[in-house]
């Protein structure tokens, strides 16, 4: 495994100062569930931490060196009450500071779903919580549906946790909501197995070309990373074998691992994403180095 000794951990110690972590048994206690990429990642420190100690044969105190801080966490409530008592409750810890949320395109139950960011602040630390909850109309509705409410983006980011432990989402909008039994285990184990190799698929959810900014955006970000994820289904190839004798059709940089191949051509990594990124910001997705080919994610 590549990453047992170089993988950075999100788990933290008592000297160590404040991490997410120590807010999850809070958020557990106020009836609250946690999604999205703090999840995943934290899913994927645990598996790499495991490893390092029965590699070593160190206690995972020794690895307080390797720690990434995540930039946020995203906890969904049933009401606006329980959001609204947690967040008084944060208020025991430092300061509460109300954040303008950004605008971002959402489909299906999502849009019933409202959202606050919240920054708490103590002493020179900060932590940014993404809090959503129902509509005041939509509580009855909303109450026995869960994160990501059928408009999952990518499988990997398909795994919640609450006070019972982590599991795969049953409103996620994929197929897997319509697997069950052995089968469905069996799909969540090789989402989980992709997840450890920083492997993904795009899901069809609302695969519409209004949301094709944002899915593009998302690939970008996720492969950009400081652990780079590489998304199986997306419409260009990651090569990481190593490249002897070819340049960048973009920019002429030598390649030589981690680069892109789109349309029979070969792009340096970051020049590909960085080209796309500039075309997909403005809705037209062309990638104008030698092609004007259109990357389409939809």
């Amino acid at each position: 495994m590549i990453f047992v000794y170089i993988f950075i951990f999100l788990r933290t110690t008592k000297n160590a100062g404040m991490s997410y972590t120590d807010f999850e048994d809070v958020i557990f206690k106020s009836k609250g569930v946690i999604y999205g990429g703090y999840v995943r990642d934290t899913m994927i420190a645990n598996y790499y931490e495991s490893l390092f100690i029965a590699n070593n044969n160190v206690d995972s105190t020794l690895t307080i060196n390797r720690m990434v801080k995540p930039k946020d966490i995203d906890v969904y409530f049933n009401t606006k009450d329980e959001a609204e008592k947690f967040i008084e409750k944060l208020s025991e810890y430092g300061d509460v500071i109300k954040k303008v949320s950004y605008e971002i395109q959402y489909s299906g139950m999502f849009r019933e779903v409202d959202h606050k960011t919240i920054e708490l602040v103590k002493n020179e630390m900060s932590f940014l919580f993404d809090i959503s909850y129902p509509f005041s109309n939509m509580e009855s509705v909303m109450f026995h549906i869960e994160p990501p409410f059928y408009n999952l983006d990518m499988l990997c980011n398909g795994f919640i946790m609450d006070i019972n432990g982590t599991r795969y989402s049953e409103c996620t909008g994929t197929y897997l909501d319509k697997l069950e039994g052995s089968e469905r285990t069996k799909e969540i184990r090789e989402i989980t197995y992709d997840i450890y190799k920083f492997n993904t698929h795009l899901t069809s959810y609302g695969m519409t070309k209004a949301n094709e900014p944002y899915i593009a955006l998302r690939v970008i970000k996720m492969m950009k990373r400081v652990f780079p994820w590489v998304i199986l289904n997306a419409p260009f190839q990651v090569i990481k074998h190593y490249i002897k004798n070819d340049c960048c059709n973009c920019c002429g940089t030598k390649l030589r691992y981690n680069s892109i191949l789109f349309k029979d051509r070969l792009f340096e990594t970051n020049c590909f994403l960085s080209n796309l990124e500039y075309h997909a910001k403005r809705h037209d997705y062309k990638i104008m180095c030698g092609t004007k080919h259109v990357v389409k994610f939809v």
